[in-house]
């Protein structure tokens, strides 16, 4: 059975830090690192969660919401203005970031972006924004 949620422990931090390091590596985005992680600066924010698909303890798909705050947010090196535009807007919202999966399923990859609608449902965000790597 598929497990929709945040990742609470460190075990699954790691896991899907690991998971994201083995698929932006497969796709070319990153260099090899001696941890085999790929952990940014905003996953340190406490406003940013790490949500998983875990199957037996195994994490499938993760992604993570990073919350807009003072520290800003990662697509903002590109996307400045339109950053800005919904600040001045008063909107509230995060970006979704750190897209990974261990195996093609479409459901469960579904299955964890609605469980992630329904968290910015409860948290009342306006707005998802997401920049994908064209690779």
């Amino acid at each position: 059975m598929i497990r929709y949620k945040v990742a609470s422990t460190l075990d699954e931090r790691i896991a899907a830090f690991r998971l994201v390091h083995d698929a932006y590596l497969r796709a070319g985005l990153i260099q090899p690192n001696p941890h085999n992680l790929r952990v940014t600066p905003y996953h340190l924010l406490p406003t940013t969660k790490i949500f998983v698909a875990a199957e037996n303890g195994e994490i499938l798909y993760t992604m993570s919401v990073i919350h807009d705050s003072p520290a800003g947010l990662p697509m903002e090196v590109i996307y400045g203005r339109e950053i800005e535009t919904l600040r001045r807007m008063h909107r509230k919202f995060a970006e979704i970031s750190c897209l990974a999966g261990s195996q093609i399923s479409l459901s469960v990859f579904m299955g964890l972006c609605r469980f992630v609608f329904y968290y910015g449902l409860h948290t009342k965000l306006d707005h998802f924004v997401i920049a994908v790597h064209p690779r």
